[in-house]
């Protein structure tokens, strides 16, 4: 199993984003979670759109869960 480490965040007004690379890292293999504000009449909530696995050579692919992205990305990797 790999090491994960956070390697960016970013915030705006409604919507927020953290990538996620392991280390090594020879493949190119980023995690992104995307998060997104949705306004209630009690104030607002965060939803998680998705978790995206990017890797040079393949196809983009979106999971609900951050164990199911970094598991499939550990095998994309050869971890």
């Amino acid at each position: 199993m790999a090491k994960w480490i956070l390697s960016a965040e970013s915030y705006g007004a409604f919507r927020s984003k953290k990538e996620y690379i392991p280390v090594p890292n020879p493949y190119g293999v980023t995690v992104i979670t995307e998060r997104q504000a949705i306004r209630l009449t009690s104030g607002c909530r965060w939803a998680t759109r998705g978790h995206y696995v990017y890797a040079r050579d393949h196809k983009s692919i979106r999971f609900d869960t951050l164990r199911e992205a970094q598991r499939y990305a550990e095998q994309l990797g050869g971890n």
